[in-house]
């Protein structure tokens, strides 16, 4: 190693030494419009109100927001082909249409969630259209300890029509023999603990959830707890046993290693569980509201964790993601101004300084002898041409190309492969 650096290293410093004036060159000459191309594209984030423009059609026929076509001349536009055109259209069952994002584009995406009130018997019906982006199904049956009882086919109609699927069970509060069975479970034997019974049957309560999605091959990435108010076993009236109840539930998910969030209201919430608290991601309900209310909703939380989802009804309950899970473009490290330069021994400036700080050396902004040495000897442990200077492969290597943070749409963190 020592005579590879004396040869690479020392050699050239005196050949070198004589040339004077050397400093940053461009490695090639770059146009702006080169400069332009290479940059980061920069999509524009929608505001609620274009948003919402684009699901008016899709409130009143449960589809996907539409992006819109030219407009036609005013003279073909009043022709009598084209007014049959839109009559036929008005007319028609229409259904929802996929949306290809403008500009990386994914705030408000649609979806549906399904579950047992979209059953007869064992058969789904009312399903969305399969132009869906995503749909969220129901594990239970409207309460905890109970089966959805046309979950496999409405997992095989989310198979056919290739939708990813997200999962959501609704827990309630236990029955007075459900009470009984569970004194010995998660949270150990309880004996006469009625808060110790009412943990360890919330977490019954989600084991046999997951248990169901698992035997199904459902491949949810997340578990939605549904809290709302019930007439069928409600929840009872002391806070403080209702919470007892979700967590159990938690513990169980997270014994499971399964990603939850919870679906609710403030309002019932805080009516429901009182002042507990729970950091997860929320899922907002408006009910039979505009998208625009919806929308709102993305800046308000029910549990105390950030909103991630919303929710407005029509004859299907439509799912809007929020902003937060839109794609967030990553930022460049301090090498990426200065990776179109080659640098060499007797080169000085920002771009030598932003290289000595890369190897830990000190930041002088002249590119001398130590710091010749330094880079021959980064070269050699990665394994590229040990030349001192810093070339085109030297600045990939060191990362100048990659950025840090930032994400793609985050809308897999819900909802995965059926």
């Amino acid at each position: 190693m020592h005579r590879q650096l004396f040869s690479a290293v020392v050699v050239p410093l005196v050949a070198v030494a004589v040339m004077m004036g050397a400093t940053n060159s461009p490695a090639s000459p770059r146009s702006h419009a080169a400069a332009a191309a290479e940059a980061p594209s920069r999509g524009h984030a929608s505001t609620q109100s274009r948003a919402a423009a684009r699901l008016r059609t899709a409130e009143r026929t449960q589809a996907a927001p539409l992006i819109p076509a030219a407009a036609p001349s005013q003279a073909a536009a009043s022709t009598p082909a084209a007014r049959r055109g839109r009559a036929v259209a008005r007319t028609r069952a229409s259904a929802p249409k996929r949306v290809t994002p403008r500009s990386g584009r994914t705030t408000y995406t649609v979806g549906y969630d399904v579950s047992w009130p979209q059953c007869s018997g064992p058969l789904a019906r009312q399903m969305p259209s399969r132009r869906s982006r995503y749909v969220i199904l129901g594990l239970t049956d409207g309460s905890g300890h109970t089966l959805n009882p046309c979950l496999g086919s409405q997992l095989r109609w989310a198979r056919a029509a290739r939708l990813p699927v997200g999962a959501y069970l609704v827990p309630s509060y236990p029955t007075r023999s459900e009470r009984g069975r569970a004194g010995r479970g998660l949270f150990g034997r309880c004996g006469g603990s009625l808060m110790c019974r009412l943990r360890n049957d919330g977490a019954s309560q989600v084991a046999d959830a997951v248990r169901t999605m698992r035997g199904a091959g459902m491949h949810a990435p997340m578990v939605w707890l549904d809290v709302e108010f019930r007439s069928y076993l409600p929840w009872s009236r002391s806070a403080v046993r209702n919470a007892a109840v979700l967590q159990g539930a938690v513990a169980e998910l997270r014994k499971l290693h399964e990603s939850y969030g919870v679906y609710s209201t403030a309002y019932m919430w805080r009516h429901i569980v009182g002042s507990y608290r729970l950091n997860a991601p929320n899922w907002l309900p408006i009910g039979y509201r505009h998208s625009r209310a919806a929308m709102r909703l993305c800046r308000h939380t029910a549990s105390g964790g950030q909103t991630w989802l919303v929710q407005y009804t029509r004859s299907l309950d439509v799912d809007l993601t929020c902003p937060v899970l839109d794609s967030v473009p990553g930022r460049h490290n301090a090498l990426w101004p200065f990776r179109g330069l080659t640098l060499h021994l007797l080169s000085a400036g920002p771009a030598v300084k932003a290289v000595q700080a890369f190897l830990k050396q000190p930041r002088s902004g002249s590119y001398d002898a130590g710091t010749t040495l330094a880079v021959s000897s980064w070269q050699l442990h990665r394994r590229l041409p040990v030349t001192g200077a810093i070339a085109p492969l030297d600045w990939r290597a060191m990362g100048a190309y990659r950025t840090r943070g930032g994400h793609g749409f985050l809308l897999n963190r819900i909802v995965g492969r059926p």
